[in-house]
């Protein structure tokens, strides 16, 4: 059996595709309640309009970096699971 495709995150964090997509899950699932509770005080202790606005522009943007993010991951693993068979391929059977 072949080891799963390691690819490093970040620059220095190794991660299996596998353990990347749990990451990225857990991210959406801690991040999502965190930021509604966020809205909800400040929606309940401020009627400030501007910043409403500022924590949607915060949304948006974290939300197109993770989405961005996990793309350039994914093509990550994809190149390196390309490498791995073509090298791989080259090498004759014993």
């Amino acid at each position: 059996m072949q080891k799963p495709v390691t690819v490093k995150a970040y620059g220095f964090i190794p991660l299996t595709r596998q353990t990347y997509s749990i990451m990225q899950i857990i991210v959406l699932f801690g991040a999502a309640p965190l930021l509604l509770a966020i809205c909800a005080l400040n929606y309940y202790f401020s009627n400030d309009q501007n910043l409403w606005m500022w924590l949607g522009l915060l949304t948006v943007t974290a939300i197109v970096g993770e989405i961005v993010e996990t793309a350039v991951m994914l093509r990550k693993f994809k190149q390196k699971e390309r490498q791995l068979v073509s090298t791989r391929s080259d090498q004759p059977d014993k």
